[in-house]
């Protein structure tokens, strides 16, 4: 089971929606998180991870007001991270090779294949001459009716007449490179998973599947691990949000700290250390007295380091204890440049001949 992260874009933000609430009357959905920081900046995270296959999502139709301002940030994103993320919304032959050339590496599609209620093969033809079958990716969205889950188009807003089977997956399963399927009743409740669903979604094994909606806990992975027999992809959003940002400032409030450090040393002068005869450090030397503004600048240092800590505890409870944050999630994206730091220090340099 891989991770998968995931830019779902509406009205121009970066965000979290419950699924089902989403509505294209007045763009309204209900919303768990708006971030502050443009698409670009999480796909420019998520190459830093060397998080690939990610879902770049347009929530907005082509009719909104707000569809170019999220067009621009879904751009933005692809450019960030060439060849990393996967897009869909609204994706067609007309706008596909934009997209491809922006840098995604698939396009994922559901109501251009999946229209009027049935499944167009006519148009999935269209895709596949437009694309190529290894850069298509169909979404099979779905919510349950009448004890069956049923493909959902239109953001999720319309019933197709076409079942998640595994006889539909198979049929289609030559004509695309992988398959994302939504459960759309528990999208962004991070409430639990479809069970049922991922139980049968692990029955395809032609091509890779990614699972998303209702993971909030690491029961939940486990369970998507049980049901899904370890073959499915999963989906991660406000998990590694939540831990990118907390990394973020972390490294931004200690960059402050040695600037404020630095200035505070600004014109001191610090007495040599004592040498022997040998120029090695003198035990029998006489302690030098302390220097005001050192000691000053180690005891600041040292309280935004134990403030950076706490901080980073704060965030550690909040993931592990909110149910809308995903707790491994948070954690890679927390841990991930001290991981890089430490690494460093087992790389040694070449040494560079005059």
């Amino acid at each position: 089971m891989k991770f998968r992260p995931c830019i779902d874009i509406h009205n121009g933000k970066v965000k979290q929606i419950v699924g089902g609430s989403l509505k294209d009357a007045g763009d309204q959905a209900r919303e768990n998180f708006v971030a502050e920081q443009d698409a670009g900046f999480y796909a420019e995270l998520y190459k830093e991870a060397g998080l690939k296959g990610g879902h770049v999502i347009l929530l907005n139709g082509k009719d909104s007001e707000y569809y170019e301002a999220t067009r621009v940030q879904a751009i933005k994103a692809l450019k960030a991270y060439p060849k990393g993320l996967q897009i869909g919304g609204g994706v067609c032959p007309g706008n596909a090779a934009e997209y491809l050339e922006a840098g995604a590496s698939h396009v994922i599609v559901t109501s251009y294949v999946f229209k009027d209620g049935g499944l167009s093969w006519e148009n999935l033809q269209k895709m596949e001459e437009a694309v190529g079958t290894e850069h298509l990716v169909l979404d099979l969205s779905c919510r349950k009716k009448d004890d069956q889950y049923f493909i959902v188009t239109d953001r999720w807003q319309k019933f197709t007449d076409v079942p998640v089977t595994l006889d539909t997956m198979k049929e289609l399963g030559s004509h695309c490179a992988e398959f994302l399927v939504h459960a759309v009743d528990v999208e962004g409740k991070a409430n639990g998973i479809e069970t049922e669903l991922a139980g049968l979604l692990s029955g395809y094994t032609d091509r890779p599947v990614t699972y998303a909606g209702g993971v909030g806990s690491m029961e939940d992975l486990e369970l998507l691990r049980k049901y899904g027999k370890d073959r499915l992809d999963v989906t991660v959003v406000l998990g590694t949000l939540l831990g990118a940002g907390a990394a973020v400032l972390n490294f931004f409030l200690m960059a402050l700290s040695v600037q404020r450090a630095a200035e505070s040393m600004k014109g001191v002068t610090v007495p040599p250390e004592p040498l022997d005869e040998n120029g090695d450090p003198d035990p029998d030397a006489p302690p030098q007295p302390p220097v005001p503004e050192v000691q000053r600048a180690k005891r600041w240092m040292q309280l935004s380091y134990t403030g950076r800590m706490l901080l980073l505890v704060g965030v550690a409870i909040v993931a592990l204890t909110a149910p809308c944050f995903h707790p491994v999630a948070a954690a890679l994206a927390l841990l991930f440049p001290r991981l890089v730091i430490f690494l460093r220090g087992f790389v040694k340099p070449k040494n560079k001949e005059a």
